[in-house]
């Protein structure tokens, strides 16, 4: 029996909704008393998340695509990556600051895969509903190609999104992801460079019509594991063809690219919410409850598709398509 606690932490036992050890609380609780309006409301989605509708970015220029009809957006979707990291703790002692991790890897890797086995039906419902496929590992992975395409897969980065990348690992214990998936932080997922490479040339290695990567941010302590929030982003290929022309400041993003960011947004929790509580020093009585975060990804995919959407008919409307 693997410890999977460090600092010789006691073990990593889920926390169950009766359990009377929770101070805060569930992700099943928020959501049963939360309206999924509201929810929504609280998945953010900035300026360069979701499709352009000015007629200016007619050539495909930007990181964002300009879409005038729903049968524009991808058909099928491969969820490329899929990672929890651990911000962990700050304590300051004596003028000293301390971060405090609750997780090994192992204990990591149990929380990353249950995560994921909690949300992935409801997310595929969310994208069949939208007609579109969502297609895990074991599903796109169909060849000895697209295998070595997507293991070996090395997506390029701007300046600012090298600056970037790595802020889920650097100077934490915990990045993990469940086996079969890569992580391609999420933190460097808006960078233009980053967006061509997920969703031009690895959409297409794969032969899928875009990309999907989500990452939790998870905040443990000496005695808890909490959950912070989630964040989503669709990558896929630029729906107009590039012209014979020069593109201006390719470096700042406003060039022309292959892949775009479709739709990305995050979600946090008011406060932190307990989603584990560390019991004994070796793993006894596992148990799992991840309930409402299927509500919360199943949400994330509804205001994509309500945004790209918008935007769609905003534009269809502006250039008479």
């Amino acid at each position: 029996m693997k410890t999977i606690l460090k600092q010789g932490a006691l073990v990593l036992i889920f926390a169950t909704l009766a359990s009377p050890l929770l101070a805060q609380k569930t992700v099943r609780e928020y959501v049963e008393n939360t309206d999924n309006e509201k929810i929504k409301k609280k998945i953010v989605m900035t300026p360069g998340n979701y499709p352009q509708t000015a007629g200016s970015y007619g050539d495909g220029h930007g990181i964002n695509p300009l879409l005038t009809s729903r049968s524009q957006l991808p058909d099928t979707v491969a969820l490329i990556s899929f990672h929890i990291y651990d911000i962990g703790t700050e304590h300051h002692i004596n003028n000293v600051s301390i971060t405090y991790y609750s997780l090994t890897a192992d204990g990591a890797n149990v929380i990353a895969t249950n995560m994921l086995q909690a949300m992935i039906g409801r997310l595929k419902e969310a994208f069949r509903r939208q007609g579109c496929v969502l297609l895990t590992p074991d599903e796109f992975l169909s060849t000895p190609e697209k295998k070595e395409a997507y293991y070996s897969f090395e997506p390029s980065l701007s300046k600012l999104g090298k600056f970037l990348s790595g802020i889920e690992t650097k100077n934490r214990d915990i990045a993990v992801w469940p086996a079969g998936y890569r992580a391609f932080d999420i933190s460097a997922a808006n960078d233009f460079l980053r967006a061509e490479s997920l969703g031009g040339d690895l959409a297409e290695k794969l032969g899928v019509g875009g990309t999907l990567s989500i990452a939790a941010e998870l905040m443990t302590d000496k005695k808890n594991v909490n959950m912070n929030g989630l964040k989503m982003v669709l990558h896929g290929p630029n729906p107009v063809p590039r012209e014979d022309k020069k593109y201006v400041s390719q470096n700042m993003g406003a060039g022309y690219y292959r892949g775009q960011i479709y739709a990305g947004g995050y979600f946090y929790f008011d406060k932190p919410l307990q989603i584990a509580r560390i019991e004994k020093k070796k793993l006894e009585g596992l148990q799992a409850d991840f309930g409402g975060l299927e509500v919360i990804s199943e949400l994330f995919i509804q205001k994509f598709y309500e945004k790209m959407h918008e935007c769609i008919e905003k534009a269809a409307a502006k250039y008479k398509k």
